[in-house]
């Protein structure tokens, strides 16, 4: 038994290295690739911001009260997961409408 629990550590600890790699490649290997076109950055750094912004808005819309029913759960903590929520409700709205505008436009042309 002992063995099988050393067993699944190891790889379990492999699976963390793997999606660290994982993780550094997707971030590292664009931003080489985007230093041949350094306006693309821009768009990057602008739709970031964008983020940034949704983000800062939810989290002024988003109410701390989850904190006095959760004791160890902060005001700021609480709100900050309400604004990640707000965040995400926001961003699948866009995303569908999105979609949706795009399927409209493709059947009119």
């Amino acid at each position: 038994m002992d063995q099988e629990s050393t067993l699944l550590d190891i790889f379990l600890y492999l699976g963390y290295f793997l999606v660290i790699i994982a993780v550094a490649a997707a971030i590292i290997l664009p931003l080489i690739k985007s230093l041949d076109h350094p306006q693309s950055l821009i768009k990057v750094a602008g739709g970031f911001i964008l983020l940034l912004v949704i983000f800062g808005i939810s989290y002024a819309l988003s109410s701390g009260d989850l904190a006095a029913r959760y004791p160890d759960l902060t005001e700021q903590g609480s709100k900050l997961v309400g604004g990640a929520l707000i965040t995400m409700y926001i961003l699948i709205v866009l995303a569908v409408l999105g979609i949706a505008v795009t399927e409209v436009s493709k059947y009119f042309r």
